[in-house]
């Protein structure tokens, strides 16, 4: 799992992520799991043309989108509280 979110990009990357290392344990889609997949996307985007200077984007717009994401992190960080996972603490080591 750490190689796949070293080199992971974007919502749908993520989205893929979950689905092979999430998804099978819980039976949860993170679809499933961000009440407003949506916004996120486009939270992504315009944090795509902020980092990369594309153009120039309204404090208003900008502030929405950000609202966004982070509700998006609070549903998936309720989401894995339930679970008992800390996502604050290291990923166990898997043994092969």
């Amino acid at each position: 799992m750490r190689e796949q979110l070293r080199y992971c990009h974007g919502h749908e990357e993520y989205r893929d992520v979950w689905k092979a290392e999430v998804t099978p344990r819980t039976g949860r889609r993170l679809l499933e799991i961000i009440a407003n997949w949506d916004g996120l996307k486009r939270a992504f985007k315009v944090r795509h043309v902020l980092v990369h200077g594309v153009r120039a984007i309204s404090f208003d717009y900008a502030s929405q989108r950000a609202e966004w994401a982070l509700a998006a992190t609070t549903d998936i960080r309720t989401f894995c509280a339930t679970h008992h996972v800390d996502l604050d603490a290291r990923l166990p080591v898997r043994r092969r």
